[in-house]
C-alpha cells in the first residue's frame, strides 16, 4: 500500500503546484523521487516502531509515534521538494514564473 499511497502524494502535490493536471510531469516526478522516499520510509518505519514497542511505555506510545510522524512529514517534503542541494534553484524558477 505504500508504494501506492507515496504515488497518490506526488501526483496530488505536482497538481497542486502546477494547478493542473500535467501527466508527465507526474510520472516524472515519481520515476525521480519514489525510490528514494520508499527506501527513506522503509529505513524509518520499522526502526521507530522497534524503539518504540522496545523502549516506549506503552502509555507513552501514540505521544512517540506523533513526534516520529513530525519528522517523517519534514522528510517527506525535503524529498518532494528535489532534497536540500537542489530544491534551491528550481522552487526560485517557479517562484519566477508565477511573477511574471
Amino acid at each position: 500500500m505504500t508504494p501506492v499511497n507515496t504515488c497518490v502524494f506526488f501526483a496530488a502535490m505536482d497538481s497542486m503546484e502546477r494547478g493542473r493536471v500535467d501527466p508527465g510531469a507526474i510520472r516524472g516526478e515519481i520515476r525521480d523521487k519514489l525510490g528514494r522516499t520508499l527506501l527513506a520510509g522503509y529505513t524509518l518505519w520499522p526502526l521507530a516502531h522497534l524503539v518504540g514497542f522496545r523502549f516506549v511505555p506503552s502509555h507513552l506510545r501514540i505521544a512517540y509515534i506523533n513526534a516520529v510522524v513530525v519528522g517523517w512529514t519534514a522528510i517527506l517534503s525535503t524529498l518532494k521538494s528535489g532534497g536540500a542541494a537542489s530544491s534551491g534553484g528550481r522552487a526560485e524558477g517557479r517562484a519566477g514564473k508565477k511573477h511574471e
